[in-house]
């Protein structure tokens, strides 16, 4: 409704002029009103507005206070950390090493005495002086390949293992130590197998008048294990390691004889070796001069003088000898027949791995002799003696 401002006289929303006295001076008076209260309205919205500024900005003081207070106390946590490290508290230094993967602090905790920490920073004599045997063994090792013995025997002391004190003891003059280092790297038994320096160990052992050590070097030339195969040598270091007692020294000098590698064939000679090795207690000795008895080589043929030394070969656990006084109770060569004696020793044999122990007791399980017929325990002797030839 629209009013006249004239003659007050209300007109129509859409007129433009007076109905009553024709004035174009109208007014809504209701306009007046919105505009008012839209103009409280937006006084409201400033008011409010200012007023989350105000917030927003206290908010944001806050905030900030925060984040610095955080940002100091981190950084008086990381000086505390530092702090720690550097007067030797090694969690503190492997906490900033893997924080910031930084090597400085990996060396640090080493120097605070954490050995795995030498380890990774390399430092190897550290980690050795705190006790890592394993790095010290490897430090030895470094230090005798490069001849430095000084040097290995100083890191050997520290790594306190078996090569180690054979090692200490050889350099010591100790010639039962140098063989048995020695045999470390013939068979490879802690060490990398190395003939070479099994040489090198059971050379200085023979010079030091061990018999094991003489005995194992001229098995070196007898096989051509890091030298040159010289039978002429093997028989130079088997007989010394002979007359220095070593059984099995005796043994391997016999069998040169026997077969006549470096020397002229001579089966008396062989029993004479032989016969020494067995009285030595060597069983490969005892069961070779029972064959020697048993095939009548350099003897006048005896199986009663065979069954004793295949016997004591035997006792010795010689596979061989065992096989072959099996082999006379199966015949009945010297003792009364029994098929049953026959396949306890070839049962014996055969657990020590001699082919034809294994063999001759399948055919014992094949035919039922002094055992229950049993085709599949004949066939499993058959295929172990074929394993094993």
């Amino acid at each position: 409704m629209l009013i006249c401002t004239r003659c007050k006289t209300q007109n129509l929303d859409i007129a433009k002029f007076c109905k009553s006295c024709g004035g174009n001076s109208l007014y809504d008076p209701e306009a007046q009103i919105k505009a008012q209260q839209e103009k409280e309205r937006l006084e409201r919205v400033r008011i409010e507005n200012e007023k989350f500024r105000k917030d927003m900005k206290g908010f944001a003081i806050v905030i900030a206070v925060i984040f610095c207070l955080n940002f100091i106390v981190y950084f008086i946590r990381l000086d505390i950390k530092k702090s720690d490290c550097d007067t030797g508290d090694i969690k503190a230094c492997l906490n900033l090493a893997n924080k910031y993967n930084d090597n400085l602090y990996i060396k640090k905790a080493c120097d605070a005495g954490d050995k795995n920490s030498c380890i990774e920073a390399g430092m190897y004599d550290k980690a050795c002086k705190l006790g890592d045997r394993q790095t010290c063994e490897e430090l030895a090792k470094k230090a005798e390949d490069s001849g430095d013995i000084e040097g290995a025997v100083k890191y050997y002391k520290k790594a306190n293992t078996m090569h180690g004190d054979y090692f200490i003891e050889c350099y010591n003059n100790n010639g039962a130590a140098c063989g048995n280092l020695g045999y470390l790297y013939d068979s490879g038994q802690g060490v990398k197998q190395n003939y070479t320096k099994a040489k090198e160990y059971y050379t200085k052992g023979c010079e030091l008048n061990n018999g094991a050590a003489c005995g194992n070097l001229g098995y070196l030339y007898d096989s051509g294990q890091g030298v040159k195969q010289d039978y002429t040598k093997a028989k130079e270091y088997y007989t010394k390691g002979c007359e220095l007692n070593e059984g099995l020294a005796c043994f391997n000098l016999g069998l040169l004889y026997y077969k006549g590698q470096g020397v002229k064939q001579d089966y008396t000679k062989a029993k004479e070796y032989y016969t020494k090795g067995c009285e030595l207690n060597n069983g490969a000795a005892c069961g070779n001069l029972g064959y020697l008895y048993d095939s009548g080589q350099g003897v006048k043929q005896d199986y009663t003088k065979a069954k004793e030394y295949y016997t004591k070969g035997c006792e010795l656990n010689n596979g061989a000898a065992c096989g072959n006084l099996g082999l006379l109770y199966y015949k009945g060569q010297g003792v009364k027949q029994n098929y049953t004696k026959a396949k306890e020793y070839y049962t014996k044999g055969c657990e020590l791995n001699n082919g034809a122990a294994c063999g001759n007791l399948g055919i014992l399980y094949d035919s039922g002799r002094g055992v229950k017929r049993d085709k599949d325990k004949a066939k499993y002797y058959y295929e172990k003696a074929d394993r094993l030839r």
